[in-house]
């Protein structure tokens, strides 16, 4: 019997039973409509995929692959579909399922009657969301979509739920449970981009290089096939997969043009001191319009060659230069433009069979649509580049609270727009409605961000990686913050997923490890070290990083081992004779064959699937790889004995998972050797809610457990609704109100002298939002009665560093909702009670940092 997780003929869910995967030769050749086929087969085994009987399946979308199609079919209720729950189909070239992977609810009891509506589930969504766009009437644009939610081991009639924010960096979506009015989950879907152009080949460079030093290269805007990137007769950058935009700073894009200066727009909103406070703004937006163009009349050059102009200025006071070329320039829009399709172009080409599979319903990399709209002709996506917001952080300079709000005929009147250091994949379903013209957003979106010391348009690899995320989005379909519970920890592994995918896509188009050679050392800072320089960038495919090392709750890092292990891969075993491109088509494959929420397992499963496909008797060698990684087997335990202290420990919330009580863990447990016994356990951290929306609703009520067990890891149950666990000890962690200041001292009682005595502690999050702790520390008192050696009379240090090779890049990124990321070093996000509210709504919308 193969060891190997991922090599593992099926895999079950560990609650119910069910078969969560399943490899082989599983059936004959199927015949007919293969999909409706594909769907009598998962049916025919209802009872070992824990299908209940008063669910359905239907047929969703359907991938072409190299190796054949994934068919993927919908779970549904009486019609209405099971939020999140679908199941996958894999053929091969003759029809037989080879594979098969289940997000399927296996429920209970499905209680049915929506006891509240779709106009109430808005407004309970609209309460919870910063900065709601409201109408005139003050009632809350929004939508709502009728589905059935997992809530423990039922499902309830429930309502997916929209409101738009003003602040256009939030997409937030709830689950309102229609049965309690409870709200069940809540999401931030931003993942916290003649023919003749200018471009990077393929970014300006580290601190040696940058615009002015490193010379662009002259591009065509066609596709790999020799097409043109624009659509027929366009002039500007109109494309035939995606469309670009400029954020023009100032109304009608021209810095030239006399009194040129910036739009206004007015309109309401709400801020949140626990009662529901109205507020009138007037702040400055972009002009979003095509402005790169190879019109003569408007460019003499008669071709998309620009330009480059960056870093941007500002006054010495601060404000914004709406005259800085760098504002609006049009050399970002083409390059975004042209990097993007290429990696488009790429990516299909990763799709397509040597020969027809669904002659009458195949599905390739289509333009990335909605999940809803999938069975629908997609629209295009759209490129933003030079995006600006305006600096909400002003209506706090005139003290707190803002006089504006005094004043609502007047209202907060903002001045100048601020830059962010980010960049981001925004998708928006099909029932969406973005009400606010000057931030209109009604299909996908890569958001490309100008920044303070660069433009992210200007580096190919965060574009590529923005474009990962568009990918996995419409292929697979992976949940972007569902906690995966298990035994020991919970981790948010399909975000983490989300980016390490993500950066592999980049890296392997680009054939380079490093992600964000340019804005990484910028936005982080280059240093010297005797003579020679070190650039910090963001990321590094070529690592060694593995589980449980790797995990620290921040999603960007989580899935670093994942990208790691792809690489190497590649690099080591599967470069061929056509430069990894084989390896990369199974690695599309693999996306189009996973359910909505795989997790690492889950992932490693099926990739070791495909590779034993395309290359007979390497897929051990492949699984060795994801087990060395922690991929697979990952114990989710990290000795921390003797080690300083963790710099970030992010704890997930209960609002994404399924239970409804219970204290829910974090990335992992920490053991402490004690082989002078223990007296007692310490816990010290810094607090800074990794959830605003849930601080600012819960009061900033942070609640943490420290959870104790000797002799065992500390094991965590469902029952029912509720996650239990068997720790011998636990405590409440005392946060301070000013400082966040977070510190336990749990005495102990059974950890005598000894050297096989070992404590686990794991920290657990019982409060209303996700958590993330900085500088976690766990001491450990030994017995004064132990005979003196060793560590005899000492303290024993139990934090720990994450390393690779360099210095942790302690830059930690806070998502607007409902994420797990950490907030950035000395950002001062402990803020107190009586000042959360403003100060979690506007620095929300402010001048933060969202790593790509």
């Amino acid at each position: 019997m193969l060891a190997s997780l991922a090599l593992a003929a099926a895999l079950y869910d560990p609650t119910t039973g069910a078969k969560t995967l399943d490899r082989g030769l599983l059936s004959a050749p199927l015949s007919g409509d293969l999909s409706l086929s594909a769907r009598a087969w998962a049916l025919s085994r209802r009872g070992e995929l824990g299908l209940p009987p008063d669910s359905t399946l239907v047929v969703g979308p359907i991938f072409g692959t190299r190796f054949g199609a994934s068919i993927h079919l919908e779970q549904q209720l009486d019609g209405v579909e099971v939020y999140g729950a679908n199941a996958v189909v894999t053929l091969d070239e003759q029809a037989r399922v080879v594979l098969f992977t289940s997000s399927l609810v296996n429920y209970r009891e499905a209680r049915k009657t929506w006891l509240i509506g779709d106009t109430e589930a808005i407004a309970r969504a609209a309460q919870q969301t910063p900065l709601p766009a409201l109408r005139d009437d003050g009632t809350p644009y929004g939508a709502a979509k009728k589905v059935y939610l997992q809530v423990g081991d039922e499902v309830h009639a429930g309502w997916l739920v929209h409101v738009p924010s003003v602040d256009v960096r939030l997409n937030p979506y709830f689950a309102i449970d229609a049965t309690t009015g409870a709200t069940v989950q809540r999401w931030n879907r931003v993942f916290h981009a003649a023919l003749d152009a200018n471009a990077y080949a393929p970014t300006p460079g580290g601190l040696d290089g940058g615009v002015g030093v490193t010379p662009t290269v002259t591009v065509s805007l066609t596709h790999d096939d020799g097409g043109s990137m624009l659509a027929p007769g366009a002039t500007v950058l109109r494309g035939t997969q995606l469309d670009a935009f400029n954020c023009c700073t100032v109304a009608g894009c021209d810095i030239t043009a006399p009194n040129a200066a910036p739009r206004r727009v007015r309109g309401n909103t709400t801020l949140n001191f626990g009662i529901m406070v109205p507020l009138r703004y007037d702040i400055p937006a972009c002009d979003f319009q095509q402005w790169a163009t190879n019109d003569v009349a408007r460019h003499d050059a008669g071709s998309f060659e620009y330009t480059p102009y960056d870093p941007p200025r500002n006054f010495a006071d601060g404000g914004f230069d709406y005259l800085d070329p760098a504002a609006s320039d049009a050399f970002s829009e083409v390059h975004a433009f042209y990097q993007v399709n290429r990696v488009y172009d790429w990516m299909r080409k990763l799709s397509r069979q040597a020969r027809p599979f669904f002659p009458n319903n195949m599905r390739l990399m289509t333009p990335f649509s909605m999940r809803d709209e999938r069975r629908m002709p997609a629209r295009k996506p759209a490129l933003w580049t030079n995006l600006v917001f305006p600096n909400l952080l002003e209506a706090l300079s005139q003290g707190f609270p803002p006089p504006c709000l005094s004043d609502m005929d007047a209202g907060c009147v903002i001045s100048n727009f601020g830059r962010l250091d980010n960049a981001a994949f925004s998708p928006v379903e099909q029932f969406a409605q973005i009400p606010l013209p000057e931030y209109r957003n009604d299909v996908d979106t890569l958001m490309i961000f100008q920044g303070n010391l660069a433009d992210f348009g200007y580096d190919s690899t965060v574009l590529w990686h923005e474009f990962g995320h568009g990918a996995i989005y419409s292929t697979a379909g992976l949940g972007l913050d569902r906690l995966s519970v298990d035994q020991r920890s919970a981790n948010n592994e399909g975000g983490a997923l989300h980016e390490g995918l993500s950066d592999y896509i980049s890296g392997a188009f680009g054939g380079d490890p490093f992600m964000g050679r340019y804005v990484g050392p910028r936005i982080g800072g280059g240093a010297g070290v005797i003579g020679v320089r070190t650039e910090p960038f963001l990321r590094d495919l070529d690592n060694t990083l593995a589980c449980p090392e790797v995990l620290n709750g921040e999603v960007h890092d989580d899935g670093r081992h994942v990208a790691g292990a792809f690489w190497r891969a590649r690099q080591d075993l599967f470069q061929g004779t056509d430069n990894g491109e084989t390896f990369d088509a199974m690695f599309y494959a693999m996306l189009v064959g996973v359910s909505m929420q795989a997790n690492f397992a889950q992932v490693a499963a099926v990739m070791t699937n495909n590779v034993e496909r395309a290359f007979p008797d390497a897929g051990q060698a492949m699984a060795a790889i994801f087990d060395a990684r922690g991929v697979t087997n990952c114990s989710k335990v990290l000795d921390v004995t003797g080690q300083p202290a963790r710099p970030t420990f992010g704890i997930g919330a209960r609002s994404q998972t399924a239970f409804t009580s219970g204290a829910i863990p974090g990335p992992y447990q920490l053991r402490v050797r004690t082989p002078m016994g223990a007296a007692s356990v310490q816990v010290s951290a810094r607090v800074g809610s990794g959830d605003p929306l849930g601080g600012i609703l819960g009061g900033n009520q942070t609640r943490l457990r420290a959870l104790v067990r000797a002799g065992s890891p500390i094991s965590f149950t469902p029952v029912n609704t509720i996650l239990q666990n068997d720790s011998q000890v636990g405590v409440d962690v005392a946060v301070a109100a000013m400082t966040g200041a977070a510190s336990a001292n749990i005495p102990l009682t059974n950890v005598p002298c000894g050297p096989a005595s070992d404590v686990y502690v794991a920290i657990a999050n019982d409060g209303m939002g996700a958590v993330t702790l900085q500088d976690l520390r766990v001491q450990v008192t030994p017995l004064a009665s132990c005979p003196m050696g060793g560590d005899a009379g000492t303290t024993m240090d139990a934090g720990m560093t994450g390393t690779d090779g360099g210095p942790v890049n302690m830059t930690k990124v806070l998502d607007p909702i409902g994420t797990v990321d950490g907030p950035a070093i000395g950002c001062g996000c402990g803020a107190s009670p009586a000042a959360g509210a403003l100060l979690g709504l506007l620095l929300i919308a402010a001048l933060r940092r969202r790593r790509p």
